[in-house]
């Protein structure tokens, strides 16, 4: 084909003009090529999950609108190129940038554009940092106003990778009060995240999906002790919903051996309770993880009464460690007025016979475990905690064993309410609450001062019968006598209570029958399990279960 020259001149240039028709036909990316690839990105775009949307949204590089740009020209420039040849519009012939190079270079682009897309969707998914501090705090915000569980899932994934940057970058609760201009940085992003993620929807994705980002946001405030954070939501309501949650790690965790590894090294419940100075900080400033919402734990049942006690030991032992248990904590103390929170309807087994299964039943038992491990962790850390003998008055003088004394006094009054039957009331005063602690029990030092402390309480309850008797005190006079008997036996058994039993039953020879002269009511109403009282002739008379083969029961009086 002969070629045909159009020349074009200026003062100092000329070019040679020559129809592009008459160019090889040359196809490396043509408008076709641009538009199969198109549809096949913008189906993958369309089907692709919502994790690399956000990791694509989220990237350093403003990737969505600069992908935007890169197609539109890329689209046009091969549109207007085939259009240019197949006219055989003009083209400079000296021009370097051939049809064939062109072609090349919007490929390559186009190509470019794909490869940056799949290098943050999958291969090195973007972080928290600074140049895209905004975009990934407004996306995390969508998909948390949107509430969609699948999406939500996603998203308590993705955090973990960020835990780290967010923590640092995060201002803390003192320096942000401090500022004035409402600055927008990565500080400001990453603090107000920290405050985002405690939506209760976003934990219970967490605590049910991913509780590595859990342990990830958990471990790096530990890590950078930077309990100054506005975590203090986040951590609360992650508790709270582990907590209810009975499929969550922690519920595998407490199981132990049955759990395998994970029951032995319990990683979320370590990284939740495992250390004070993260509870002791978000005590001070706003709850801490022990901190429940009192509407929540109503609902509770005796599964998750077991989670929470195995977590305040976690946390108690904690405690002990750091601070020996000479500091009085606010925190420790809450924890334990809600497990005595936890047995507040066990008046419902009155009358009962089958009780042992009962859920009522169960939240007891495991308010009396608790009480046993308690002990066993102030007996772990014996060499270093200084308990004493006599309770300093004032409720931050009190010790962890006057806590336990007290919790023992409350496990005592709600055993109370229990008047019968007479051996449903004997199995559930002795054997369930009274052994454990005074019979069957260590002869560890933490456990001689507990029963020390709860010997004096018990007394200065039936002391106080002398000068303000109620149905409270003379009932724990009762339950007292019901189980340590009524005579003065001595055996090797009531070695942890003998002095009490000694000075109950003096107080109750001298002061009994004008206690019943002056409150018959109060003391008839306060009979309970197998005690009663011969108000004829003045005995309190305690009866027994007859023995095998035998029909009338045998019994043990008292002269009053």
């Amino acid at each position: 084909m002969q070629e045909s020259c159009y020349w074009l001149l200026s003062q100092n240039w000329s070019f040679c003009f020559v129809s592009a028709g008459g160019y090889p036909n040359i196809k490396i990316f043509g408008y076709a090529e641009f538009l199969a690839s198109l549809a096949i990105l913008a189906v993958i775009f369309t089907l692709v999950d919502i994790r690399y949307k956000f990791r694509v949204a989220v990237a350093p590089l403003p990737i969505i609108p600069i992908a935007f740009i890169v197609i539109a020209f890329v689209g046009f420039g091969t549109l207007i190129s085939d259009i240019w040849v197949a006219e055989g519009w003009w083209v400079i012939k000296e021009n370097p940038i051939t049809q064939a190079l062109w072609q090349g270079i919007l490929g390559a682009l186009f190509l470019l554009t794909f490869i940056v897309w799949i290098w943050y969707a999958f291969i090195f998914p973007p972080k928290f940092g600074r140049l895209n501090a905004q975009r990934y705090l407004k996306f995390v915000y969508r998909v948390i106003l949107k509430g969609n569980p699948s999406e939500l899932n996603v998203i308590a994934d993705e955090l973990s990778r960020s835990a780290k940057n967010i923590i640092e970058h995060s201002y803390s609760i003192s320096e942000r009060s401090q500022l004035t201009s409402n600055e927008v940085n990565a500080k400001v992003a990453a603090y107000e995240l920290l405050l985002l993620i405690a939506d209760k929807k976003l934990c219970r994705s967490i605590v049910g999906s991913c509780s590595v980002t859990a342990l990830s946001f958990l471990n790096e405030v530990n890590v950078q002790s930077k309990y100054d954070l506005p975590i203090g939501d986040f951590v609360v309501n992650l508790s709270t919903e582990a907590l209810c949650d009975k499929d969550s790690l922690l519920y595998h965790e407490a199981q132990g051996s049955y759990s395998g590894l994970v029951g032995y090294i319990k990683p979320l419940s370590y990284a939740l309770y495992g250390s004070y100075d993260l509870i002791f900080c978000l005590g001070r400033r706003h709850r801490s993880p022990l901190d429940v919402d009192y509407r929540v734990f109503r609902e509770w049942d005796a599964g998750n009464w077991r989670a929470y006690s195995k977590a305040t030991i976690i946390a108690m032992k904690s405690y002990l460690a750091a601070t020996n248990g000479n500091v009085f904590s606010s925190e420790m103390f809450r924890a334990i007025e809600n497990i005595k929170n936890s047995f507040s309807d066990f008046y419902k087994l009155d009358g009962l016979e089958e009780y042992y299964y009962s859920d009522q039943y169960q939240k007891f038992d495991i308010a009396i475990e608790f009480l046993e491990e308690l002990i066993k962790a102030v007996d772990e850390q014996s060499t270093r905690v200084h308990c004493s003998l006599k309770e300093i008055k004032g409720s931050r003088n009190q010790d962890v064993l006057d806590l336990a004394a007290k919790l023992m006094m409350d496990l005592m009054i709600a055993a109370l309410k229990v008047k019968g039957p007479q051996w449903t009331a004997w199995s559930i005063h002795y054997g369930s609450l009274w052994s454990k602690f005074f019979i069957l029990t260590e002869d560890s030092k933490a456990g001689k001062v507990f029963r020390y402390k709860v010997r004096r309480l018990i007394y200065d309850e039936i002391k106080s019968i002398s000068t303000t008797p109620n149905y409270l005190n003379v009932r724990i006079l009762v339950y007292l006598l019901n189980v340590i008997g009524l005579s003065d036996k001595k055996n090797s058994l009531d070695k942890n209570y003998r002095a009490l039993l000694l000075a109950v039953l003096s107080w109750v020879q001298k002061n009994f029958r004008n206690l019943y002269i002056g409150y018959p009511d109060v003391v008839n109403s306060s009979m309970l399990g197998s005690i009663s009282f011969d108000a004829k002739n003045f005995q309190i008379i305690k009866t027994y279960r007859p023995g095998i083969g035998k029909t009338i029961p045998a019994t043990e009086t008292l002269q009053v």
